[in-house]
């Protein structure tokens, strides 16, 4: 059996790669992809996988997009962080799942039960091709992924022409969009490319410490220093190590006082 890794953290990635190969049985790698984009373009060049193990969140966004926009009969692992309404909702449709941080033991039973779908298990009848996700399920997961979310985003990816640099959330002082890109702003006002969209990445984060000032930025409630009058029923916004101020949109700035006083 072909599996397809998607997984956008290298290390998770070798950990599974290490599993796979000690778990053995007829399952080996067909490929790996740290993004939605790689996956499209992957699955593109090769046969459909008869298996894939799949993060929730890749470098450029949901892997729910990619069950959006590619019909892939082949059933699902989940490897995630979130909490159990999702894994169970997983679970009675009949897919895999595993909770990071886990171990071969924990992988090694998915496996069994992906086997034993497909008829290859022990004391297993004849093969049968077990149904991948329907619509409906991605629909009923999306719902509960935006309602339900255990965690909010912890770090943000910027890929380079040298590798890839993790930016943990809580040095991010804003995230802006100019010129159709995305960029994290740290604490000492450098600007990190990012994949994803300002809109996609301000459904992942924490409103009670992010706040859309207007169409193209977002500030970081703890670099917030202070803000001040800005013409009429407007408000600028200083942020500790960025240079310049972020203006709030009229119509915002109401909610934008009643976010800062909590």
């Amino acid at each position: 059996m072909r599996v397809l890794l998607l997984e956008d953290e290298p290390l998770a990635a070798k950990r599974t790669r290490g599993y796979l190969a000690r778990y053995g049985r007829g399952l080996a790698e067909a490929g790996w992809c740290q993004s939605v984009d790689d996956a499209h373009s992957w699955l593109a060049e090769h046969p459909a996988p008869d298996l894939l193990v799949s993060d929730i969140e890749l470098l450029d966004g949901n892997v729910f997009r990619l069950f959006d926009e590619v019909d892939l009969p082949a059933p699902v692992v989940f490897a995630t962080a979130y909490d159990q309404f999702l894994l169970r909702a997983f679970e009675a449709n009949g897919v895999g799942y595993l909770l990071k941080p886990y171990t071969y033991e924990q992988f090694a039973a998915a496996m069994d039960k992906v086997l034993a779908l497909f008829g290859l298990g022990e004391n297993q009848g004849a093969r049968h091709q077990p149904a991948g996700l329907s619509a409906d399920t991605v629909a009923a997961l999306r719902e509960a992924l935006r309602g339900e979310r255990a965690q909010y985003r912890t770090r943000f990816t910027a890929r380079r022409s040298s590798g890839v640099t993790i930016l943990p959330v809580e040095e991010v002082a804003m995230l802006l969009s100019e010129d159709k890109v995305t960029f994290a702003v740290d604490a000492r006002g450098r600007r990190h490319p990012l994949n994803q969209t300002l809109t996609t990445l301000a459904e992942q984060l924490d409103p009670g410490a992010w706040f859309r000032v207007n169409r193209a930025e977002l500030v970081h409630l703890p670099f917030v220093e202070r803000f001040e009058p800005y013409g009429r029923d407007r408000v600028a916004v200083h942020l500790r190590g960025v240079q310049g101020a972020a203006v709030v949109s009229r119509e915002r700035t109401p909610e934008f006082r009643r976010w800062v006083e909590g």
